[in-house]
């Protein structure tokens, strides 16, 4: 019912995945003694950007309840 809700949630939804899959990709090089600094620093990038577009779009969503002092 909520098309723009949806909309904000896909857009987490989607480099959330990318990350998961970068990471685990990551944990494998590790695993099998491949150097790969330079993803696990994409990954760091891209995890931290997402992490603040998802919590600036939760506030969106849930119109800052329990981010401020009233509630």
């Amino acid at each position: 019912n909520f098309q723009l809700i949806q909309g904000m949630l896909a857009d987490i939804a989607g480099p959330l995945d990318a990350c998961r899959i970068l990471a685990y990709q990551c944990a494998w090089s590790l695993d099998n003694g491949i150097p790969c600094s330079r993803q696990c620093s994409e990954l760091k990038f891209m995890a931290s950007d997402l992490a603040v577009k998802a919590a600036t779009d939760a506030v969106q969503i849930l119109g800052g309840y329990g981010y401020t002092d009233d509630y």
